[in-house]
């Protein structure tokens, strides 16, 4: 070490030189750390931030705790032997060396092992949070709205600066250009963010004047999405009446909003997608739309043409008098047999009625009078059908053909075998009195 910066400086300050390149300047800065034995094989605790893994094995990410944040790198080689998933939110300990990275001049932690320590402080928040979302049935998808099918107005809630904002208004142009874009700027991280976010969200809501609402912005760590996570904006979002869109992040980026929202799209550019059609597909479906219809068209056409062409060689169009007069003819006849038929019918009626006229005049005990007889009736109207329930002094009526007469009853004779033989003998004076 100390022969490298003797030669780099000099020995001593007449030979020292004066002027250093940025490498020369990184390498030995690199060196010096490089030898520091404070700085060589330690262990640092801390919370796992931005955590990204590339393919080609290596990790990125940083540790941090309630005041600063180091940039670290963990190297395939010693990433491979993890027996454990690192996760944003995680509390580790992280072991390795500080160095500074040559080409651009950033210090850095090579974490060459790395263990649990727990969940970090965001992240437990987080989680708690999310839980007490679920249990209040916030994130439940049935309490969620449709995004309407051909929005007018999208209103967006983002940085009028980021990119977030440009990949909206990319899109949507592009699929949908009919659809008019609103934006309330509002700062997406730092402690006036969840302030401004939710002033935004209340602004749509007095207004009414989009019809859906995109919320969100670019990825980042989860302090730096940390605004997103805020209570008071969640449950705003999850009352809003019009149908929202989280927007927050990457697609491996998850905050409390893309849970209550109406809509979670991986990206602002996936917002835009999910707010409003394609109009190339639109277009589309209108000439099918159109084709169908022709098609339809043409072929109730060809049935009727070929109906009226059958119709034309009937005669009823062809000679329409000479149809007529046969209805006319049909008509006349049928008239002609139902007034037969509808007198004959009256003869048998009229025939039938006078036999049951004539029957009951025979039945009639009432005319048997008009031939010299005569019917007796009690006190009470009761016709008197045996000398059994007549007595001597009872008060009778005699109905004759011609009017009916009162009488007294002077004395009964009963009619049995000895008194038919007794009564011959008997004058014919008593014989005939009652």
């Amino acid at each position: 070490m100390d022969e490298f910066l003797g030669e780099l400086f000099g020995a001593d300050e007449n030979t020292r030189k004066k002027i250093l390149s940025v490498s020369q300047f990184n390498e030995v800065t690199r060196a010096l750390l490089e030898n520091e034995p404070l700085l060589q094989g330690i262990t640092l605790r801390g919370e796992i931030s931005n955590y990204k893994k590339y393919p080609s094995g290596h990790a990125y990410f940083s540790l941090k705790d309630e005041r600063s944040t180091i940039a670290c790198v963990m190297f395939a080689g010693n990433a491979f032997g993890l027996r454990f998933l690192p996760q944003n939110g995680m509390q580790v300990l992280a072991g390795g060396s500080a160095t500074i990275y040559g080409k651009d001049g950033r210090y850095q932690f090579v974490v060459r092992s790395m263990t649990p320590d727990g969940v970090g402080g965001l992240y437990a928040a987080f989680e708690k949070l999310k839980k007490r979302f679920e249990e209040e049935g916030l994130t439940s998808e049935s309490r969620k709205k449709p995004l309407p099918p051909f929005p007018r107005r999208v209103g967006v809630i983002t940085s009028p600066v980021g990119a977030a904002f440009r990949d909206i208004l990319n899109v949507t142009g592009r699929r949908f250009p009919a659809a008019e874009i609103l934006l309330y700027p509002a700062a997406v991280q730092g402690a006036e963010a969840p302030g401004q976010l939710l002033q935004a969200l209340r602004f749509f809501e007095a207004k009414r004047n989009v019809d859906v609402l995109i919320i969100g912005r670019g990825g980042g760590s989860m302090e730096d999405l940390w605004a997103f996570n805020d209570e008071n904006l969640c449950r705003a979002l999850a009352d809003c009446p019009i149908p929202t869109i989280s927007a927050v992040g990457h697609e491996t980026d998850y905050t409390l909003c893309d849970f209550v929202c109406d809509k979670r799209a991986p990206t602002p550019s996936a917002a835009a997608e999910l707010a409003v059609p394609e109009k190339k597909e639109l277009l589309a479906d209108l000439a099918e739309f159109e084709r169908r219809m022709l098609s339809a068209f043409e072929r109730e056409l060809a049935q009727r043409r070929e109906l009226l062409e059958q119709f034309a060689g009937q005669k009823v169009l062809s000679d329409p008098q000479a149809m007529w007069e046969v209805k006319k003819n049909t008509l006349a006849q049928q008239s002609r047999r139902f007034r037969r038929e509808t007198q004959v019918a009256l003869k048998g009626k009229r025939e039938g009625l006078s036999l049951l006229g004539e029957k009951m005049l025979t039945l009639n005990p009432m005319a048997v009078l008009t031939r010299g007889y005569s019917a007796l009736f009690d006190g009470e109207g009761r016709v008197v059908q045996s000398v059994k329930s007549l007595s001597s002094g009872q008060k009778v009526l005699l109905r004759l053909a011609d009017g009916r007469a009162e009488a007294e009853v002077k004395k009964v004779f009963q009619d049995e075998a000895g008194n038919r033989e007794q009564s011959a003998k008997e004058p014919a004076e008593e014989r005939g009195k009652v």
